[in-house]
């Protein structure tokens, strides 16, 4: 049994195209206050002088566990599969190459480590920064009363650079980062990992920040994610049913009612399949409730007019 001394944490740094920020994400890595870890960078066939500045950054600081590996481009995912194969800590910290983590974040995280030695993944809280609005918004964890599976399925079980994950999960367990999902990819790894274990802790302190770009992204994608997101969650929502009845039981309203939410996102580009979607995965004495986004004038329409009818009277009061 190790102590929580010397859980060696191994820092997974994807990066493509990275060099106006990638400096700034290691110096997050070498202020750490805990001190057993490595950084192992990959380079995913970057075309700018990414792994210039990180072979600068290595050799200022010769002192520090970190290596570059360079790779093909294959996304992300390749990359985090790549760093996995070619790590060898107890735990993996993952971190995007934009993205920076306070000097008390593994430190906080092993710290609980200790207080529960079969912690598999914890989810940790924190800060998202949006570089066009610059407002922040904070996730913690404090408050938690939720099961592990219903922060899944709202997409709200920490975040890629937040968590910390056990090593034997990849290593051992044979999950690995999906590298054919161009979205999506984050909560098809937890569902993986929810299945094996449920040995998860929540960590409240805040010590990670998200960095969030514009991405310019156009409606043929929002729409390939959205359906995507959609695909996880009937996932999601069938192995309940089969696996896991009573958290299917106390939470079915929620779930489908965050279903019909993504349903009627699929409206805004093609009705025909949100209300097929509609008929397949949800009952058919199934009400919308009142939210922020279902008015009340909404539902009324819901019940009088259906689905379609409901959809097509928004889309004409909204003109």
């Amino acid at each position: 049994m190790h102590s929580n001394l010397d859980l060696l944490v191994s820092i997974i740094i994807p990066c493509y195209n990275s060099e106006p920020f990638i400096t700034e994400c290691l110096e997050s890595c070498q202020i750490q206050t805990y001190r057993h870890i490595e950084i192992i960078v990959i380079d995913d066939g970057s075309t700018d002088k990414s792994t210039e500045v990180v072979n600068q950054f290595i050799a200022k600081n010769s002192d520090l566990n970190c290596r570059l590996l360079s790779k093909e481009n294959k996304g992300a995912s390749s990359a985090r599969n790549t760093g996995i194969k070619e790590s060898n800590g107890i735990f993996i910290q993952f971190l995007d190459a934009d993205d920076i983590l306070f000097k008390d974040k593994i430190q906080s995280q092993i710290n609980l480590i200790s207080e529960n030695q079969n912690c598999q993944l914890i989810v940790g809280s924190y800060e998202t920064v949006n570089l066009q609005s610059l407002k922040t918004r904070k996730r913690n964890y404090s408050d938690n009363n939720d099961s592990s599976w219903m922060g899944l399925y709202r997409s709200d079980l920490g975040n890629t650079c937040s968590n910390l994950f056990r090593a034997s999960l990849f290593k051992e367990q044979g999950i690995s980062w999906n590298e054919t999902l161009p979205s999506s990819q984050e909560y098809n790894l937890m569902f993986d990992i929810l299945k094996t274990t449920q040995q998860i802790i929540f960590d409240a302190q805040i010590n990670t920040r998200i960095i969030r770009r514009d991405n310019n992204s156009i409606s043929s994608n929002e729409q390939n994610n959205l359906a995507r997101r959609f695909h996880l969650r009937v996932r999601i929502k069938e192995y309940l049913l089969l696996n896991d009845a009573l958290t299917f039981t106390n939470n079915q309203n929620e779930i489908d009612q965050y279903l019909f939410g993504l349903i009627r996102q699929t409206a805004k580009f093609d009705l025909s399949k949100a209300n097929r979607d509609l008929t397949n995965h949800l009952n058919k004495d199934f009400r919308p409730e009142n939210t922020e986004v279902n008015t009340t004038s909404y539902v009324l329409a819901y019940n009088l007019l259906g689905f379609r009818g409901a959809e097509r009277l928004k889309k004409l009061m909204s003109r």
